[in-house]
């Protein structure tokens, strides 16, 4: 199930965002995924970006999931996930790499819901195995 909060003033696309989700989800073969795409002002993922990544600032995304517990899943088998997504850090992001807002937020999204899917860019491999992924969807939205 995908859920989407828009608690910004900005126009979000929910039905393009949901169907991207479930593309995505199937792909990987993880559909039955609780999936929450929150959409907050700049104040708010500061907040969250300070509690829980320790970094000053907005960021465009962060992803967030948890296990249920007593869970033998791995870690990607998440029992709730969410993706929060600032849509102002976004058009301040389009502006600086000249692109339209509507794209970078889809390419953000792609990237976060990677992150809950187990991906990660800490390592030279994962970056680009991460990359690969993100262009692979990219098309889809």
């Amino acid at each position: 199930m995908v859920q989407i909060n828009n608690l910004t003033f900005f126009k979000i696309p929910l039905k393009k965002f949901k169907k991207l989700a479930a593309a995505i989800l199937g792909k990987e073969k993880n559909p039955d995924i609780d999936l929450s795409i929150t959409f907050l002002g700049k104040k708010e993922m500061a907040r969250l970006n300070r509690k829980y990544l320790k970094r000053k600032g907005a960021t465009d995304v962060l992803s967030f999931f948890s296990l249920p517990s007593e869970s033998f899943w791995p870690e990607k088998y998440a029992g709730s996930s969410e993706v929060a997504i600032c849509p102002a850090k976004i058009i301040e992001n389009a502006r600086k790499f000249k692109c339209r807002p509507e794209k970078e937020m889809l390419r953000v999204f792609i990237h976060g819901l990677l992150h809950i899917l187990g991906y990660d860019h800490k390592n030279l491999r994962e970056k680009k195995t991460m990359l690969k992924k993100e262009d692979k969807y990219f098309p889809l939205s």
